[in-house]
């Protein structure tokens, strides 16, 4: 206590002080937490627009990979189709050859 400051009574801080104190403190803290909860309201909405349009182009983007694919996929399904019944036609007629060719052989002897 000898190392203190010389102080006299008024001085000392009463409980009214500390009352006062004590709500300039509460006052602070309600403001501050004002103040945060509109700067997370805000930034809670710039989130969700910001989300939102990256959903929308993500929509509009898969939806055109998907036309794509699938005009990609009806062209080459048309084309397998095509050389499929081309190799068909080809083995109906290497058959008939050969049944000719069997026929030929089967009356000369």
């Amino acid at each position: 206590m000898e190392l203190l400051p010389p102080v006299g009574w008024a001085d000392v801080a009463t409980k009214n002080d500390l009352d006062v104190q004590t709500a300039l403190l509460d006052a602070k803290l309600s403001l501050l937490r004002s103040d945060l909860d509109t700067q997370l309201s805000g930034l809670r909405s710039d989130l969700e627009t910001k989300t939102s349009g990256l959903r929308s182009d993500l929509e509009h983007k898969t939806s055109g990979l998907r036309s794509d694919f699938q005009a990609e996929l009806e062209s080459g399904l048309r084309r397998l189709e095509s050389r499929m019944f081309t190799a068909f036609l080809m083995l109906i007629g290497v058959l008939a050859t050969m049944a000719g060719l069997l026929v030929a052989v089967l009356l000369r002897a």
